[in-house]
Parts: C-alpha cells; structure tokens; sequence
C-alpha cells in the first residue's frame, strides 16, 4: 500500500511539473519573461543554485554569456533588498522583484540580505505559475528563501562572499541549493561596525580624564583593531556595554575602529576639554593668568603723569609682559611661589590722550596668554590771563 501511495506521488508531482514546464515554454515564446527582464550583467549575484527538481537556475546573464540575447540579474541593494530575475530552463523566469513577491504565503515578502548576519529572507517566485493561471496545476510558483530548519546565508569577503543553504519551493520545484551562487559588493557580507566614545572635562591643573569607548565588529577580511590616536588599546571584536574606560587628553581624544587587513574604517571624537577659565598647554589643563589695570586719575591735565597699578594673577614662572602707550618696557612675573603679585609705574608727563596696554604670555606655553587696556584721558591746561 505505501509503494502504491508512494507511485502515485510522484506520478502527480510529474504531471504537474509537465503542466508547469509546458506553460513555462509557451510563456517564453509568446513573450512573458524576457522582454519583461530590467536586469542587468552589471548586478552583483552570480553563479548557479540546483535543485533535483528542475535542475540549474542561472543567477546572471554572464554565467552562460547569453547577456547580448537577455540581460539577467539578482541585485542586492546597498541596504540588502534583493531584486532581479533568475532564469530556469525548464520553469523560466524566477523574480525577486517586490511587485512580483507581494502577498507572498507567509512573513516578510520583500527578499533581502542582512548585510551583518548573513541571512537572507524572505520569498522569490517562479513568474510561470502566476502567468499559466487555471493551467497551473495548483503551483503558484513561490519560493521560500528561509524557514524552519532551513535558510541562505551569505559569507564574508575572508570566505569568497559565497552563498550557501537551502531554499525551498514546494514539491514543484524542491529544495534549491545556493551553494554555486556567489555575490560581490553589496551581495557579500560586508565589513560592518562602529565606535562611539563618550567626552569628558579635565579639571584645571590635571592632564588627563576619563573616557568609555564602545565599539562592534564584523566580518572583517583581518583582525580587529582599536586605536587611540596611533596606539592601539584593544584587538576584541566587540566591547559593547559598559564599554572600556581608558584616559584621554586633547591630543588624543580621536579613536578608529579599523580592519587589519581591509579598508573598513570608523571614527569617534571623544570631545575632551579643560574645565573653566583654562586651556590646554599640551601636558595639562593650565589656568589662564589675569591681568588687572588702574590709575590714580583716569583724567589728568596736559603736562601731568598717571601713576598705573598692575595686578597680575598666575602661577606660572615665566610670564613675560610687555607694555604699551603711555608705558614701555618688558617684565618677568614669577608667580610659582607668590601667584598674585602687584606692580606700579608712573607715566612720563602726558600731553594727549593715551591708551595704556600690557600683554602677558608664557614662555613654555605660548598658547597662555591675556591682555588688559585702560585709556588716560588728556584735557587741555587753562591759563589764567
């Protein structure tokens, strides 16, 4: 009994895939299928898938050089979605077209490839069916690209970026073996990854603060590597979560995720900066020096001289100061022992207006510097008559 069910199976699973392959012929000559075909030698998927149904099934015009007859292709998109046709010579064209695939069975219809895990899902379906109508035999022609206990999956560039696994396609067509399909570009698993690290403020007179970088990683053709600034601080593929807590000053605030042995490359700043009224000296966070200027008079009559009060705030003990105006000359404030420190000087006699100006700077470090300006006003002497 169970050889008699048995024969009776595949003799109907025969006569509906003779129904299929003579409407899939009659298709092709009277015009569905390859004037329909957009598709291009220039997509990224190539290669044969088989099945022991209905044999090869062609991914690309350039794999039988037939592309100046009909150009063919399956594409993937630079966010995954899979599109284009196939070609079976006993079924005809299989599509992986969205409009072809809606109202698919089950799930996603829309085919795609994840680019960072590999899968593929989603459905693809033989035009003939749909196209043979009441002649079809029951088949409708759909193709699941994943399911339980099956699926596609996609290598990374290290592997060839080969295609592998099974499809399935109901009795008609079977199960559909990838493993002679290959992609380039966006049809491999491509390198995919980023970093982030968080900012932080370095307190005035320290160096360094404290920052968490956190990064992932995939499908790298090398190993992978995590720099801070040109110093590599980790090799792990993957540091999410807590992340890794390393210090970081301005000079060294840019991290890079890279591929040892390919191109794929990502950056974070880390935005690390000096708290306050300081500025980074390039060994730590120094806090910028003040300057205070007065006078006795800020109005004197012509002929007189002001007597101008400078007060100086810093801890540095090398900042040179240089006057200008009613005042020249150049001074040394030494604040490492006494930071605040005041000093006088008297104008020569005035005989007009003038703006009185000191600009102070490290000598070490250029970059602390500041300047302070006040102006003596000179009003005319009156004779008496």
């Amino acid at each position: 009994m169970t050889q008699t069910i048995t024969l009776f199976l595949r003799s109907t699973k025969s006569i509906v895939l003779s129904i299929i392959l003579t409407t899939a012929v009659l298709a092709v000559l009277f015009g569905y299928g390859v004037n329909q075909v957009d598709s291009s030698a220039t997509d990224n998927v190539a290669g044969y898938a088989w099945s022991s149904n209905i044999g090869w099934i062609s991914f690309n015009c350039t794999d039988s050089s037939t592309c100046g007859g009909s150009a063919y292709g399956v594409d993937v998109s630079a966010v995954g979605l899979i599109s284009g046709y196939a070609w079976s010579d006993n079924i005809g064209w299989i599509s992986f077209n969205s409009a072809d695939v809606a109202g698919c069975p089950s799930g996603s219809c829309n085919p795609s490839l994840d680019q960072v895990t590999g899968d593929v899902t989603g459905w693809a379906r033989a035009l003939s069916a749909p196209a043979a109508g009441v002649n079809s035999g029951g088949w409708d022609g759909w193709i699941s690209l994943s399911g339980a206990g099956y699926g596609i999956s996609v290598s990374g560039p290290s592997s060839g970026c080969t295609w592998g696994g099974f499809a399935w396609g109901s009795d008609v067509v079977g199960w559909v073996d990838f493993t002679g399909v290959t992609g380039i570009g966006e049809a491999c698993n491509e390198p995919s990854g980023n970093i982030a690290v968080t900012g932080c403020v370095i307190p005035t007179g320290n160096s360094s603060c404290n920052v968490t970088v956190t990064w992932n990683s995939a499908n790298f053709l090398g190993g992978t590597s995590v720099l801070q600034g040109a110093v590599q601080i980790s090799a792990d593929t993957n540091h999410p979560g807590t992340g890794l807590v390393v210090s970081a000053d301005p000079d060294t605030d840019m991290f890079t995720l890279n591929d040892t042995l390919g191109t794929f490359v990502r950056l974070a700043n880390a935005n690390v900066s000096c708290s306050g009224v300081s500025i980074w000296t390039g060994a730590s966070c120094g806090l910028l020096p003040t300057v205070t200027l007065g006078s006795n008079s800020n109005i004197i009559r012509s002929g007189e001289t002001a007597d101008i009060s400078i007060g100086i705030d810093s801890n540095y003990g090398d900042l040179v100061c240089t006057m200008y105006g009613a005042l020249t000359g150049t001074f040394t404030h030494d604040g490492t022992v006494t930071p605040f420190q005041n000093y006088s000087y008297t104008t020569s006699p005035l005989s007009s207006s003038q703006v009185v100006r000191i600009d102070c700077a490290s000598a070490a470090f250029p970059m602390i510097t500041t300047s302070e300006e006040i102006r003596i006003e000179v009003i005319p002497t009156i004779e008496e008559v």
